[in-house]
């Protein structure tokens, strides 16, 4: 038995008691929660925007109008050549695969650091007898606290940015209010989704590592 543990069998919280220390402890935090949120939710709305601009623009293609042809073609979006169009669908892909893992790349990043920095805060509790499923779950619970409002924090923000991203380079008024509502129902299970389920699998190996650390070792960590 190492110095500093404590003997006798762990304690078990339940999931509503689990969620209630979880909420404390974000609130405690709540400057370094902001940044991680902040972080989270540009990642997302990074995501969101590209999806809900491809949906804006696609559903102009099937447009016989003159006037929308011309904006598309002088957009780069249309063209008299097949081999074009599909040199532009493989760019779009190849958009939405970096998007998709410069998301997941901030998301981990962030969580990590957040968790690193708690190695003292986990060495204290693994002293007082929590045991590792105990501190895995308050993470979890942490995690997609964070990650799910971080995400509807992104998918509003990255559906205003595709919105003016769309007017800046067609028109506004090319789209009714009701392909607006249907883009943004299209793109925002995807993104909201994708974002918490990359936040918890991002979290969810830095919080492995750091539960099963030794007290000691965990009070003696400097990062």
């Amino acid at each position: 038995m190492a110095v500093g543990e404590v003997t006798g069998p762990p304690p078990n919280l339940p999931w509503r008691t689990a969620f209630l220390l979880a909420k404390q402890s974000l609130g405690q935090r709540r400057g370094k929660s902001l940044i991680m949120i902040l972080s989270l939710s540009i990642a997302v709305a990074f995501l969101m925007s590209t999806l809900c601009y491809e949906h804006l623009v696609n559903g102009l293609l099937d447009m016989e109008d003159v006037h929308t042809q011309a904006l598309l073609e002088r957009a780069g979006r249309v063209t008299a050549d097949s081999e074009s169009m599909t040199t532009q669908q493989v760019r779009r892909n190849w958009i939405l695969a970096i998007t998709s893992l410069i998301a997941l790349a901030g998301i981990s990043n962030t969580m990590l650091l957040g968790i690193t920095e708690r190695f003292r805060e986990i060495g204290t509790m693994k002293c007082l007898g929590a045991p590792d499923r105990l501190i895995v779950r308050l993470f979890f619970i942490e995690t997609f606290l964070l990650g799910g409002f971080a995400a509807l924090i992104g998918l509003i923000s990255g559906f205003i940015l595709s919105v003016l991203q769309f007017a800046a380079v067609l028109e506004i008024d090319l789209h009714g209010i009701g392909a607006y509502a249907f883009a943004f129902l299209q793109s925002a299970p995807i993104a909201f989704v994708g974002g918490t389920v990359l936040t918890i699998l991002a979290a969810l190996y830095p919080a492995q590592v750091a539960s099963r650390m030794r007290p000691a070792e965990a009070l003696r960590s400097e990062i």
